[in-house]
């Protein structure tokens, strides 16, 4: 059991999703700082975020280990986090 929530925990504070709670966590204090009153300006900001922040480090996690530059995505080796 507590193998499975350390998983759990780990993956939640996964340092590709912090940065996303902490601009979560400034839109939910300062919501002025967002506030240009343009619905689809913040929708566009969002989709960048992510997109920049999460989706390219996983496509570029995935892209290197297809092509063989890491064993594993979990990059248990030194070399695979510092680079070859």
């Amino acid at each position: 059991m507590t193998k499975i929530l350390a998983h759990i925990v780990s993956v939640i504070f996964h340092p590709l999703f912090v940065v996303l709670y902490l601009l979560l966590f400034l839109l939910w204090t300062h919501p002025f700082v967002f506030s240009n009153g343009d619905k689809n300006v913040k929708i566009v900001f969002y989709i960048y975020t992510v997109v920049s922040l999460v989706i390219i480090p996983i496509i570029s996690i995935l892209l290197m280990k297809n092509l063989n530059i890491i064993k594993s995505v979990y990059m248990s080796d030194k070399m695979d986090r510092i680079g070859h």
